[in-house]
């Protein structure tokens, strides 16, 4: 049998203790024995059970010690989980409280936050204005100011809650305070012309107009708003009586006031020369055109210096009477006399006193004003009469007879005509009730009279054509 090295492969001798090469040891394996090899692998195999035997023992033990430790474990932490969910119950409501607590005052600060924030000083300032609650709302105001300095918004708002209060010098400053920050600001500007308008701030109404010609601002106002009407005479002080006329550049109609107030359509519309009479006259006019837009207004103030003339005389005196006495009115000088019969007070448009007047039947209230050639009114004079007589026939059974003796045909030369009768003279001791023609009416509602009249004795029903003579009585002639 060839030996070789283990380590090396170099065949070695018998003899050999070491490899000559590789210098290993040579290993002397003894003869082989089928016999004790059978016996060794059955001492092998035995011993291998064994083992196998006491590991299976071993596990089994093993496995019984984890699971006792897992079961140990579990109780554990089924005792753990019951002290803990135990602790948990006991501490939830304190967790809750304490969220509750931090969430009230997180809304508390963003409340009061707020609260101090300028668009709530602002909203709540608009609130009270609409209520017309302004002295609150100016309190807010001026909060909303302190968080933001000059803000024109702010400034308009305070012009007018001050013009709510009528502290119109302290809306006028604000006005003109946003004017200054925002020169084009439509909103305060024409809230200024409007304060000027309406307190008669004449001087700087005009003053404003012009400053603002030919700007931006003006512009964005609008041409028609700006184009207010003109007067033909300044305002000022004046001796005698002016006449005032208006024009506008445009088509658009005209309105005006002369006692002050804010003109509208419902005004006086202008037609033609304004008549000024003694003493101060705020005139203001307006033009509206066809889609009801009104321009800015215009305003004039004019004292005229006059005496106002002497007061009317009236005779007779004021009563009861049995029989008619004709009126006669004092004419004072360069004066003409107006009157009416109803109480009212007379103007340029009543009867004109020319002549006696007969006087009137039952109760009247004759009214009387003297106009001088400068258009100042005199006093009003009022006397009040009340004519009651004895009659045989009264005033219709009068006038159906006398309509029957002209043929009840009431025409003549001036065309056709009515009889009425309002008075009654008195002539020579006979009470006469008194007849005019009238042939109708004018503009004013005034009757349009002839000069002949007809005179109806009340006892005796004599009729008598009634001339007016020199004297101021009547002529009678009967028909």
């Amino acid at each position: 049998m060839i030996m070789v090295c283990t380590k090396c492969g170099v065949e070695l001798k018998d003899t050999d203790l070491f490899c000559l090469k590789c210098g290993a040891e040579v290993q002397i394996v003894p003869d082989y024995n089928p016999v004790e090899e059978i016996v060794i692998q059955n001492l092998a195999l035995a011993q291998q059970n064994e083992i196998i035997s006491q590991n299976t023992k071993e596990t089994q033990s093993d496995t019984k010690k984890i699971e006792t430790k897992k079961v140990r474990k579990e109780e554990k932490v089924s005792s753990l989980h019951k002290k803990k969910t135990k602790r948990k119950t006991f501490l939830t409501f304190p967790r809750f409280a304490s969220i509750v607590v931090i969430c009230v005052f997180i809304a508390f600060f963003l409340w009061n936050k707020h609260k101090n924030s300028f668009a709530y000083q602002y909203e709540k300032a608009q609130v009270y204005l609409s209520n017309e609650n302004y002295q609150d709302a100016l309190e807010y105001l001026n909060k909303a100011l302190l968080i933001k300095d000059n803000d024109v918004d702010v400034l308009y708002l305070m012009a007018k809650a001050y013009i709510g209060l009528n502290k119109i010098d302290d809306a006028i400053s604000y006005l003109k305070e946003a004017l200054v920050l925002d020169s084009n600001n439509e909103k305060a500007a024409k809230q200024l012309i409007e304060i000027y308008s309406d307190y008669n701030y004449t001087d700087e109404l005009n003053a404003f107009v012009s400053d603002i010609k030919d700007t931006q601002l003006a512009k964005g106002l609008g041409d028609f708003y700006l184009n207010r009407p003109l007067f033909s005479i300044e305002s000022g002080t004046y001796d005698k009586f002016i006449s005032v006329e208006l024009k506008t550049n445009t088509q658009n109609d005209i309105y005006y006031t002369v006692d002050g107030t804010k003109p509208t359509t419902q005004a006086i519309k202008y037609s033609g020369q304004i008549r000024l009479r003694g003493g101060t006259t705020i005139v203001r006019a307006v033009a509206v055109n066809e889609a009801g837009e009104y321009s800015i207004e215009n305003i004039q103030e004019y004292t005229v210096h006059s005496t106002v003339p002497d007061n009317p005389v009236i005779k007779p005196a004021s009563g009861t009477y049995t029989s008619p006495s004709p009126i006669h009115i004092t004419i004072p000088d360069n004066c003409k006399v107006y009157y009416t019969l109803d109480g009212s007070t007379p103007n340029e448009t009543s009867f004109l006193y020319t002549k006696p007047l007969d006087m009137p039947l039952g109760k009247h209230t004759l009214s009387v004003v003297a106009i001088d050639e400068n258009g100042i009114v005199s006093n009003t004079i009022q006397s009040n009469y009340d004519l009651q007589f004895d009659a045989v026939f009264t005033v219709d059974q009068a006038h159906d007879i006398i309509v029957q003796r002209l043929g009840e045909e009431l025409i003549d030369e001036k065309g056709a005509f009515t009889l009425e009768c309002e008075s009654a003279i008195e002539i020579g001791g006979y009470n006469l009730y008194s007849f005019e023609k009238v042939y109708g009416r004018d503009a004013n509602g005034n009757k349009i009279c002839g000069s002949e009249k007809y005179a109806f004795d009340v006892l005796t029903a004599e009729t008598y054509y009634a001339v007016t003579n020199v004297a101021g009585g009547y002529d009678l002639t009967p028909f």
